[in-house]
């Protein structure tokens, strides 16, 4: 009897026995959506930080050609301006065998630097020989003034004889001491045509 009562007992109110199970909230109308809209939105958010920018090709200006300035023709002026024709001067004949007409000096009188007195007469003679090839032409060669103080009488003398190579000859000057006391110099030369060879010299003193 004790035992119907107790089934009895527990068949009325077994939900006593039984563990209830976890009472859930009831989530609020509109909940749901507002969560997967947020987290949609998240998503796209991180989406666009991970994806690179598009690039977007901007287009780049066409250079515009500078035009070239066509050069201005300048007109240039030359004037040719006529030099004069130098004057012709004189060509010794002898300048292609100049070499050829030498001469030594063998001695001299007086010496360099004699003392003479004023206005005294003198002769000056120097002995020179032809150390040259051609024979010195009596008719084509003189003995002349070639510079230095005018101490002479005469400026110009004939050749006595011929001179051949390798011989000697004697050239006599007639000349006069200044009348001024003082150191004087004379320069003679043989000539031939336009051209001098065989230069000698004198200097004299005067008291």
């Amino acid at each position: 009897m004790v035992g119907v009562l107790a089934i009895m007992a527990i068949s009325c109110d077994v939900s006593l026995l039984v563990p209830s199970a976890p009472v859930f909230p009831t989530a609020a109308p509109g909940v749901f959506e507002t969560i997967i809209a947020g987290t949609a939105a998240a998503a796209q958010t991180q989406t666009a930080a991970l994806v690179p920018p598009t690039f977007t090709p901007t287009s780049t200006p066409t250079s515009t050609r500078t035009p070239t300035p066509t050069p201005t023709f300048t007109p240039t002026f030359i004037f040719r301006l006529r030099s004069p024709t130098p004057a012709r001067t004189a060509t010794s004949s002898l300048s292609s065998v100049s070499d050829d007409y030498a001469c030594k000096l063998l001695s001299q009188d007086p010496a360099d630097g004699t003392k003479l007195d004023p206005e005294t007469s003198f002769d000056a003679v120097w002995e020179v020989r032809n150390t040259g090839t051609p024979t010195w032409d009596q008719n084509s060669i003189d003995f002349r003034f070639f510079n230095g103080d005018k101490l002479h009488e005469k400026a110009i003398y004939d050749l006595r004889d011929n001179v051949k190579s390798g011989a000697s000859i004697k050239l006599i000057v007639d000349m006069v001491a200044p009348k001024n006391a003082g150191k004087y110099r004379t320069v003679w030369s043989l000539r031939k045509g336009n051209f001098d060879f065989c230069r000698v010299t004198l200097m004299i003193n005067v008291k």
